[in-house]
This record gives C-alpha cells, structure tokens and sequence, in this order.
C-alpha cells in the first residue's frame, strides 16, 4: 500500500479533534515552538514550504503535532499538505537530522520515564562498548537505531529498572540518574533485580550505613565530586566500583578519581541458580 498525499485546509476545530483521537505516545510537546508558530499565524506570515502532516497506516498521527497544536492556540485555519500511509516505523526516522530526541521515539513505545530510559541506555551500551570516555568513538559507535532496537527488545526490565532507579527519595541525593539506571538495567537483565533493589533502596534512604560501607562511600562521593563534562561516566564509575564492593561483603573507604579501566560488573551467585 503507497502513501497518498493530498493538500488539506484544517481549523482549528479540525485541528483539535485529530490531536484528541490520532496523537498516541507522539513527542513531548515543546510548548515555546508551539507559540512561536502561533504568533506566525495570527500575524499571517505563516508560509506553507511543502512540510506534510504525517499519518501511518493505522492513522495515528506521526508527524505534525506542534503545528496543530499552534494552529488551535492562533485560532486560524491552515492549509498544509498530508501524507497518509506510511509504515508505523517511519516515526523513528521523521526528522531525524532536525530535532527530534531519541527520548521522543522511546517515549512512542509507551513509556513515562523516556527521558531516563533513553539516556541510560546510551550509557550502557558505550559502557558495553567501553568507550564511555571517548565520545567521538561513542558518536560513531552507538546510533540511535542501537538505543531504540536495545530497548525494544528489553522493554518491559528496562522500564521497570529505570522506574525504580529514577525514584531518588532524597532530594539532596547527587547520584547521577542515568548512571544509576544504567547499572539497575544491567543487573536487572541479568536477574539480581532483588540484590539491585536492595543496593539502592539502602542508598535512597542512607540509614544504617557505617564507616566503610560502600554504599555510604558512593553517598559521600557523589556529594563531593565535581560536575565534569562526562558527569554520567564518572558517576557509572562510581556505581560499579560501589556495587562490586557492596556484593562481595568487601569493606570502601574512598572512592579515588578514575584513571583505570572500568571494572568488570560483578554478579553475586545466588544459592539454587
């Protein structure tokens, strides 16, 4: 089935019914370029340059939303041309070179923590292939066809990895959200979810911890280290050198700046598996 293209007059009545019933798990609104079109539109300067609204074959509405939006807010109707059946997969690749965040195709699949999820993601897999600290080599080696196929084929662990690591109880907690995500999710897929949560339950609420505790060293570490550039590596560092200490019983009195190699992830033996 080819895609159809029409050149279509809406109002905003129009307008407002189709983001009612068509705009499923589209992107996250970016309420200011909403505006700005408005003010484009009430001041007719408003200039139809062959950019379609997008429907897939289910029609769901992929690509447009921000200029229906505007168009409700000016009150105008506008004239734009529409492309109807495209593949439901065409929305992880409309824009790509223009604007639109890994985190907006992520959040399509259903998700609430998009954000978090796409971000810890990222992390992982340059984590998994040890460039975390080369960002060159991590732009040319992780693509965002990576991060979407990764969480696609994970979904439901990652969601419920991120859910629980994104939940920071203390507000003076400085741990960075991704790399806290990214060893949740690791663990996570390799089934210590229990272990996980019992690791970062106790540091949420820093209660019980001792001098040496390792949980306690990331605490302190994360208070004092400094807002580098590759924050989240730093942090992923912190974490893993945290959870291999904590898992194996072994005692962590400080937590030195990195200039090793990033330690192997380890997974404590549970007794029957």
């Amino acid at each position: 089935m080819s895609a159809a293209v029409t050149q279509e007059t809406f109002t905003p009545t129009r307008a407002q019914a189709i983001l009612a019933s068509c705009n499923l798990n589209n992107r996250t609104i970016r309420w200011n370029r909403v505006s700005s079109y408005a003010d484009s539109m009430k001041a007719g300067l408003w200039m139809d340059t062959g950019e379609s609204l997008k429907f897939d074959i289910e029609g769901r509405l992929i690509d447009g939303q921000h200029r229906l939006l505007a168009c409700v807010e000016a009150d105008v109707p506008i004239t734009m041309l529409v492309v109807r059946g495209l593949p439901t997969e065409a929305f992880k690749v409309i824009d790509s070179g223009l604007g639109r965040k890994t985190s907006d195709v992520v959040q399509a699949m259903g998700t609430s923590n998009a954000v978090n999820v796409a971000s810890s993601v990222s992390l992982l897999l340059a984590w998994r292939a040890d460039c975390l600290r080369d960002n060159s080599k991590r732009t040319k080696i992780i693509k965002r066809t990576d991060i979407v196929r990764f969480v696609e084929d994970h979904f439901e662990i990652i969601s419920e990895a991120v859910s629980k690591a994104s939940n920071r109880a203390r507000k003076t907690w400085r741990i960075n959200s991704a790399a806290i995500c990214a060893l949740g999710i690791e663990l996570y897929l390799a089934d210590r979810r229990e272990k996980f949560d019992e690791f970062y339950d106790s540091l949420v609420s820093g209660e019980n911890l001792s001098n040496g505790d390792p949980r306690l060293t990331l605490i302190k570490w994360a208070g004092q280290a400094p807002r580098t550039a590759e924050v989240s590596s730093d942090h992923l560092w912190a974490c893993v050198r945290a959870w291999n200490a904590w898992s194996q019983g072994e005692p962590l009195k400080q937590i030195k700046a990195w200039y090793t190699p990033m330690p192997k992830l380890h997974i404590p033996h549970i007794p029957g598996r």
